[in-house]
């Protein structure tokens, strides 16, 4: 039962990555740097970071804006 329940979480989790950095991939920034830096929040948080990247960025583009990162230097 457990061992099930571990795999089912691993399964999701590698779906969660393959998703959230295919969709980086195809999607559009001004600045390079802010692609590099979600891939590393995707990658190094294991499922909350796929989740946060599309709770912030698909949320900012239903509501028709576009997404400035707070990673940009410029805002800093």
């Amino acid at each position: 039962m457990i061992e099930s329940i571990t795999s089912a979480i691993i399964v999701l989790a590698i779906s969660l990555l393959i998703w959230a950095l295919l969709d980086l991939a195809y999607s559009l920034y001004k600045n390079p740097d802010t692609k590099t830096r979600w891939a590393y929040v995707i990658m190094f948080v294991p499922i909350g970071g796929p989740l946060y990247y599309f709770r912030v960025v698909k949320k900012a583009q239903l509501e028709g804006k576009e997404f400035n990162s707070s990673f940009d230097k410029a805002q800093i």
